[in-house]
Parts: structure tokens; sequence; C-alpha cells
């Protein structure tokens, strides 16, 4: 495979970047292109993610971000940088002051850019709010999926919207709410944006056609995220989306009614069973009473 060549400004430097089936080199130069400042190779493990092989800066700049801004900018291109396992103490000191000594994927604080708010995709965020029907709406942060289809993907963090119904008391709908939606940080190569793509939506059926998946999708917007539609759409998804709800064309919540309480069961009327003909020979056969 002939290695794609590509030559890219960022932080003020000039990055070269050269792919090929095996990995990814990564040179530094300055602005004019003139100095070469540092450079860093990476090959692909098995799950298609970077494995760092060697990083080198010139000596007269080291200590200024050279190699991190490296690292950084092969991570905002979607790509997953994992440490090492035969690091050099030079090595594990330069990962270790960047990223700290429990980290084993190299994670870019400013990956996401202005289009996700990076503080509601983390694990151990949460707010609710409450909804004009009385409703409760929650937004949550989730660690990476690590299943996702593309390993290029499978650090990235996402965010959960669940929607709670106050007067309903079994455990699946005070646990997990009436309706769910969950959205996962992608990158659209394309654009190099990051947005937020779901992944899973679901409204519990007494429920539907109420707005709620709307709901859903504008309060992670009002968190200050771009969504973007799934790339694996059901037939309901694309109905939702072309229908403006999942475009966030309803900028303000609806005054959602709460679904009609289930009608009480009432008692089965009283049937007069006929009696069986065993009861009735044995009437006939009963010896009456003689005065």
């Amino acid at each position: 495979m002939r290695a794609q060549e590509f030559v890219k400004d960022y932080e003020g430097m000039s990055l070269k970047i050269s792919r090929d089936a095996d990995g990814v080199a990564i040179r530094a130069y300055s602005a004019d292109g003139a100095k070469e400042l540092g450079m860093a190779e990476f090959f692909f493990d098995e799950q298609g993610r970077l494995d760092p092989q060697t990083v080198w800066v010139d000596e007269r700049r080291q200590g200024q971000g050279i190699a991190a801004a490296m690292y950084d900018y092969l991570k905002s291109q979607g790509y997953t940088i994992v440490r090492s396992w035969d690091q050099t103490d030079a090595g594990r000191g330069f990962w270790d002051k960047h990223r700290g000594p429990e980290a084993t994927v190299w994670e870019n604080n400013d990956y996401l850019q202005e289009k996700i708010n990076p503080d509601t995709v983390r694990d151990g965020f949460e707010i609710e709010r409450q909804l004009p029907n009385g409703f409760t709406i929650r937004a949550m942060g989730m660690e990476p999926w690590k299943n996702d289809p593309d390993p290029a993907m499978r650090d990235s963090r996402g965010i959960s919207i669940r929607i709670f119904d106050p007067e309903r008391k079994d455990w699946i709908a005070e646990r997990y709410g009436i309706a769910e939606v969950r959205f996962y940080a992608r990158l659209n190569r394309e654009t190099g944006d990051w947005n937020l793509r779901p992944v899973m939506l679901n409204v519990d059926e007494r429920y539907r056609r109420q707005g709620l998946a709307s709901a859903m999708y504008n309060f992670a917007r009002k968190l200050g995220n771009d969504i973007v539609p799934g790339t694996a759409q059901t037939a309901m998804g694309q109905a939702f989306w072309k229908g403006g709800a999942g475009q966030g064309r309803d900028t303000e919540f609806k005054d959602m009614p709460k679904p009609p309480p289930e009608p009480e069961k009432q008692p089965e009327p009283e049937v007069k069973k006929e009696p069986s003909w065993i009861q009735r020979w044995s009437r006939l056969l009963k010896p009456q009473p003689t005065e």
C-alpha cells in the first residue's frame, strides 16, 4: 500500500503526516517548513489503535509541548493512541507528565472543540430538570463504548438522557425511566468536527407521540452539544429526524400531557350457573318428605 501524505498547520507548526497499512508517522516543522522540530512513529495494533514506537524532539525545543501537540493532533483526527507496553524511561516520563501514570489511552482534553460540551460527556456528570408536565429529565455522562465497531471510536465518551414519571413506581420505570436516548461523540472526518450521534432511542409505548424524544434531543442541545443523525437509523428514527424534531426545530419543550390513566378493572358480573344434570337427577331422586 502506497503511503498517504498530507500537511496540516497546527498550533503554529507545520505537521507532515504519512500513513500506510502498518502505521502512521508525523513530523513537526517550523511554520515556514525550514526546521524539523520533532517526529513520532506509530504502528497499528490488532484493534486498529496507534502504538507509539519512536518519539523525538530537537533538544533545543524540548519542554515546549511539541510531542504532546503531535499526539493531540492525531487524536483530533479520530485515532486512538494507547500506552506502549515497553516504554523507555523517557517515554514513561512523557506519558505520566501529560496524562498521568494510570492512563492507558491518550485523551486530548481539547479534541471535542466547540461542537460538544466536554463536561457533559464525562463519567460522573449528572444534571436534571423538571418538564412542564411534571416529568423529570436527567442527563448523565457515560464511559467510552468499548464495543464500538469503529476501533478509532472506542475511547469516545457519551451522554444518556432519560425521562422519569414520578407517578410510576415500578422498579424499571424508577431506575431506567420511561424514555431514554444515548449519544456518543463522533468525529466527522470530512469536516474535522466532533458531534453527538444517537446510538439508541427508546420510549415506553404508553408515552409515545407526546414529544418525549424531542424533549431529550433538545435537552442535549441546551447543554451545549451539536447532534447529527445516526448512521444506522431505523424507519422510526428516519421519520423522527425528517419530521424536524431530531434537528431541533422545536427549541422549547412542548406542554406534554401525561398519558391517560389505565382504566380500573370492573368486577365481572356474577353469572348464575345452571345446575348440572347430576344435580338435577339428584333432586328428582331425593326422597320427598311425607305427611
